[in-house]
């Protein structure tokens, strides 16, 4: 069975605090216009965290970002297969 990515949600402190942290993630930012931005990784336990440091950190800050997509893996190794994979394919603008 393939994973999919969850339903998309607005990139607010409200549906990320709403985000499972027991388990590793991939994240998925989008532009208004549902434009792919950036994939990212967030390690079990600090999923939030990661994805708030791109809503308040200035240098980490990824402009344009008003949507979002997570897709939980039950470990840190599958999680970063996939989140190269996504990188290659959907080759978002701020990854580099």
């Amino acid at each position: 069975m393939a994973k999919r990515f969850s339903k998309i949600k607005p990139f607010d402190k409200t549906n990320v605090s709403k985000i499972p942290k027991g388990k590793p993630i991939v994240y998925y930012l989008k532009s208004k216009a549902n434009k792919g931005l950036y994939v990212g990784i967030a390690k079990k336990g600090r999923t939030q965290e990661r994805l708030l440091e791109h809503l308040t950190k200035k240098s980490e800050k990824i402009p344009g970002a008003k949507k979002f997509q997570t897709l939980p893996f039950r470990s840190i190794k599958g999680a970063k297969q996939t989140e190269k994979r996504l990188i290659k394919k959907l080759n978002p603008k701020y990854n580099k």
